[in-house]
């Protein structure tokens, strides 16, 4: 059973003083090429490309050109394709229905258009080392979202619409103001008259259910920053770009100037955008950069009634470095199908330190640490001055801040891209899209998935994704307990999941919708199940993956201090799992001189030089479960005494 801690609703943030350092880079890659002056055509005329299904013969392939009077332009062999010249009179699309019509052509395409294209003319661009990480501040080159190449398939689409549930969005802001969504029958109707009959008059930009009125102008800057993430105005010479260049944002205010809000205000904002998806806004997802320790039955079912509307729940984990598998923070704690725990990730692709985690709670990592966004106009969420663009200039309209309230945003916006390039795409497929193109790091581990990766999301193949969800907390006989795991392969759900006890007992899990699994065909397979005999451990498979349970866990909290030229020794502790268990050093470096015994756990040695060492312990036990524990060590020097 996980405990609870805190009160209040409150905005997470976490402060950094830190500027960023700008590097200039540029980077050029084959792709569309959004924001050129003349729009190019998207394909060359009078030119097909055709494959033939296997085995084909060339006369075969010979005689369906001669038909339609194509001329064989070359022929790439290896990939059974063939590019063809069209006759003058037939036009593209045409000649594929066409070719279509015979069943020894297995597809017909155009010739596509493609440029070269460079970063966003926006002039803080560099900043943003989430969106392209060249090192510029000291991280890790390539620990971005790889936002670069999947802009040049989409950048997004005015069609499209998320509301930021928040403390209220700067609508006049000159690098968001037009892609602010705007009620037109309110704005081209009567003043102080509620002239779309939905209970609000003049909700023209949305609503603010704090201060009970229809202007959710932001007063505190949070909602803003969040904001200017998610679909700040790209390619116009200004400020920063969004993960989205066009997408409408729904402001809903339910948090006040000082960040905090109740219950209440956040079910109404709830029932205003699912008002909305059922006027027809097409809204795909909300934004919830805000948490507390409460549970909320109400918001819980308001939250779930979301997903009937087809609209993903995107929530910051929280800031606490607390495991949200044992401490619950809500609503990015609520155990539906529509929710999208996110935790922040630093340049370096590691966990940031002060982010929530949870292998079974939180579903991806995200850039949050020194994100540069909008700054609503008058506001400063830290109150030291210290955090606009430009640094130290009061009429700043960027600021720099940190937390998984600025991860967040960057997965709301990777579903916007998700359905403006897929508009079909159901919520279900968009989540396990987003999960399944994560990549893998020194991250994975502490939540589902890794840090999230835009390209990888929109062009996602064969990229399986199995993690264990839900298993008893005891392992007890005649006890009734739930299994869950996720089983996904990009949008798919991959099966059958089957789970074997250590004393050989089988259990089926199901993604039909049936009680205890809650959403059928969204990739997460669950089944009661009461235990003939009792058990030490849990293997769950499927063709996505296995994982033994219970994993590993390091129970050493922290390394003690060493000294220069003299003997150390330290025992890192491990409980369940299935020994033997294998110590690695995962990531960073031991202290000169110290070495970690594989077999043992023990770091042992004579460290040679003084400094202060960082690293990551991995340890995996004979299941091939695992754990990690990042530390910190230091050497120092040895106090002389002289004696006479």
């Amino acid at each position: 059973m996980r405990s609870t801690r805190r009160g209040k609703i409150n905005v997470n943030l976490i402060s950094f003083a830190s500027i960023l350092v700008i590097v200039a880079w540029v980077l050029l890659f084959i792709s569309n090429a959004p924001g050129e002056d003349k729009e190019k055509e998207k394909y060359k005329k009078g030119e097909l490309i055709i494959k033939f299904k296997p085995d084909v013969p060339e006369d075969i392939k010979d005689k369906i050109h001669i038909k339609y009077d194509s001329k064989k332009i070359k022929i790439y062999s290896s990939f059974n394709i063939d590019y063809v010249k069209l006759k003058d009179t037939l036009g593209v699309e045409d000649a594929i229905a066409l070719y279509l019509e015979n069943p020894e052509v297995e597809f017909a395409e155009p010739n596509f258009h493609f440029s070269v294209v460079t970063s966003p003319n926006d002039p803080y661009f560099n900043h943003l080392w989430g969106f392209n990480n060249s090192g510029q501040t000291g991280g890790t080159p390539g620990a971005d979202i790889d936002i670069l190449q999947a802009w040049s398939m989409t950048t997004g689409n005015s069609n499209i619409a998320v509301a930021i549930i928040d403390t209220g969005i700067d609508y006049n802001h000159p690098d968001l103001s037009e892609n602010i969504w705007v009620n037109l029958a309110e704005s081209s109707g009567t003043t102080g008259v509620d002239d779309d009959g939905n209970g609000y008059i003049d909700d023209i930009y949305g609503i603010d259910t704090y201060g009970n009125d229809t202007n959710p102008m932001d007063d505190h800057g949070h909602g803003t920053h969040v904001a200017g993430t998610v679909g700040a105005i790209g390619n116009n010479a200004m400020g920063v770009p969004g993960v989205n260049w066009q997408i409408k944002l729904i402001p809903c205010k339910f948090l006040n100037w000082d960040g905090y809000g109740y219950t209440d205000g956040a079910l109404e904002c709830l029932e205003y955008v699912r008002a909305l998806k059922e006027r027809g806004v097409n809204i795909v997802a909300t934004n919830n950069s805000w948490g507390g320790d409460s549970y909320s039955q109400a918001l819980h079912d308001a939250i779930d009634m979301q997903r009937s509307s087809g609209i993903l729940f995107i929530a910051a984990a929280g800031n606490d470095n607390a495991n949200n598998d044992e401490w619950n923070f809500y609503p990015a704690s609520y155990n539906l199908p529509n929710v999208l725990s996110v935790a922040a990730v630093d340049p370096n692709d590691s966990k940031a330190w002060f982010s929530n985690f949870g292998r079974r709670t939180v579903h991806v990592g995200a850039p949050g640490v020194n994100i540069v966004s909008l700054r609503a106009n008058g506001t400063d969420m830290y109150g030291d001055g210290q955090h606009f663009i430009p640094q130290g200039d009061p009429n700043a309209e960027y600021y720099v801040a940190s937390g998984t309230s600025m991860a967040a945003p960057h997965v709301t916006g990777l579903v916007g891209l998700i359905k403006s390039k897929n508009p079909a795409k159901t919520w279900i497929d968009v989540k396990n899209l987003i999960i399944s193109g994560s990549e893998n790091m020194d991250f994975y581990g502490l939540s589902i998935a890794g840090r999230i990766n835009t390209f990888r999301s929109l062009t996602c193949n064969q990229s399986p994704v199995f993690s264990v969800l839900e298993f008893p907390d005891s392992f007890q006989a005649g006890m009734s307990t739930v299994l869950s795991a996720l089983s996904i392969n990009c949008e798919a759900p991959v099966g059958p999941v089957t789970v074997t006890s250590s004393s050989g007992e089988v259990v089926y899990l199901y993604d039909n919708g049936t009680s205890p699994d809650l959403v059928a065909n969204d990739g997460i397979f669950s089944a009661s199940w009461i235990p003939e005999n009792e058990f030490s451990y849990l293997t769950f498979s499927s063709p996505a993956g296995t994982e033994t349970v219970p994993n590993p866990s390091i129970l050493t909290a922290s390394l003690p201090a060493g000294l220069v030229n003299d003997s150390y020794s330290q025992v890192l502790q491990v409980s369940n799992g299935v020994p033997p268990y294998v110590w690695y050093i995962h990531s960073g470096s031991l202290p000169e001189g110290l070495s970690l015994n594989e077999t043992t756990g023990v770091i042992f040695g004579i460290p040679s030089t003084t400094g202060v060492w960082s690293f990551l312990v991995k340890v995996v036990d004979s299941k091939n479960s695992f754990d990690m524990r990042a530390f910190s060590m230091t050497i120092g020097e040895i106090d002389l005494i002289v004696t006479r």
